[in-house]
C-alpha cells in the first residue's frame, strides 16, 4: 500500500471500510441556500411512474411488474433548473449549445461530438468491492438524445464522475425540466457477474412441461379475451407473475411456498441526511 499521506486508507469514509456492512455514502461537495435548492431534494429513490406509462391504454404498462421494479431500482438525480440543448451536428464542444436556466451551471458541453455532461454535487463512496452502475432514468424515453451508461468503482474513488448523454438528432431542441431526473444509479458487486457459470442447454423434461403448461394457459386466456363474454367480465389480466404464482390447474401454488423470494418493489431506501448544515450558505 502506498505510504503517500493522501492515500492513507484510514482517511476514507469509515463506514465504507466495514466489510460486513453494505453502505453508499453521498459526500456533499457544495451547498447553497442562495440558489433556492437543496441537494438533499435532488437525490431521490427512483419513481415507479413514467409519463408514457400513464398514457398507455388503461395504463396497462403498470401491469408489467419487471418495469415497475426496475423503475425504482436505485436512486435518481434531479435537475435543479431547466436545461435547453441544441446540437448542430458538429464535433466541437461549441457545436452543442447548453442553456442552464439558473445560476448553477451543472450541465455543459465538455467532450464534444454532441455529448451533454451533467456534473454531480456528490462524491460517492461504496463498501469495498462494490461499484455504482450509473445510467439514465430507467424506462424513460427522450427523443433526440440517449443516456450513456457507466460502471464506476466508487469503493476507492476520491473524485467525482459525470453523467453523460449523447445527442442523436441535430437541430432539435431538447429540454430537461426542473425536477426531471437525468441520472439513475445503484450499487453492484464488482466481481458478482464473474462468479456466474453460463450454461446453454436443452430444457429438462420438468422445465419443458412447466413452460408448456404456462404457454397453454396464456394462449387460452388471450383467445378468451377476444370473446364478448370474457372481455365484459372485467378479468383482463392473469397476474401470475405479479402474484408470484404458477399456472397449475386445481392448485394454488406460489413461488414463496417453494422458498423463493418474490419482490413487487425494489425497496430502495432514501438517503439519511447526516449533514451538518450549520454555517453553510
Amino acid at each position: 500500500m502506498s505510504k503517500c499521506p493522501f492515500h492513507r486508507i484510514d482517511k476514507y469514509d469509515p463506514e465504507s471500510l466495514e466489510e460486513d456492512r453494505l453502505i453508499i455514502v453521498a459526500n456533499e461537495l457544495w451547498y447553497s441556500s442562495n440558489n433556492h435548492f437543496d441537494n438533499a431534494d435532488r437525490i431521490v429513490v427512483g419513481s415507479p411512474k413514467r409519463d408514457w406509462m400513464d398514457e398507455t391504454n388503461n395504463k396497462f404498462a403498470y401491469r408489467c411488474l419487471p418495469l415497475i421494479v426496475a423503475n425504482t431500482l436505485g436512486w435518481q438525480m434531479l435537475c435543479p433548473y431547466e436545461v435547453d440543448i441544441v446540437w448542430n451536428g458538429g464535433s466541437r464542444t461549441e457545436d452543442l449549445s447548453v442553456d442552464v436556466n439558473g445560476p448553477y451551471k451543472f450541465a455543459l458541453s465538455h467532450f464534444g461530438d454532441g455529448v451533454l455532461t451533467f456534473s454531480m454535487p456528490f462524491l460517492f463512496r461504496t463498501t469495498k468491492n462494490h461499484a455504482l452502475y450509473v445510467k439514465g432514468p430507467t424506462n424513460e424515453i427522450k427523443r433526440g438524445i440517449q443516456a450513456l451508461e457507466g460502471f464506476v468503482e466508487t469503493d476507492w474513488l476520491t473524485f467525482t464522475f459525470t453523467m453523460n448523454w449523447k445527442m442523436t438528432e441535430p437541430d432539435r431542441k431538447i429540454s430537461f425540466k426542473r425536477g426531471e431526473p437525468f441520472c439513475q444509479f445503484f450499487p453492484y458487486p464488482k466481481d458478482y457477474i464473474n462468479n456466474f457459470e453460463p450454461i446453454l442447454k436443452a430444457p429438462s423434461e420438468g422445465t419443458l412441461e412447466m413452460y408448456q403448461q404456462y404457454s397453454k394457459s396464456r394462449n387460452d386466456f388471450n383467445e378468451a379475451l377476444k370473446t364478448d363474454t370474457f372481455s365484459n367480465s372485467g378479468k383482463q389480466w392473469q397476474k401470475f407473475y405479479f402474484r408470484g404464482e404458477y399456472p397449475e390447474d386445481g392448485f394454488d401454488v406460489k413461488c414463496t411456498d417453494l422458498g423463493f423470494n418474490h419482490k413487487t418493489s425494489s425497496e430502495t431506501k432514501p438517503f439519511s441526511d447526516q449533514r451538518n448544515l450549520k454555517n453553510k450558505g
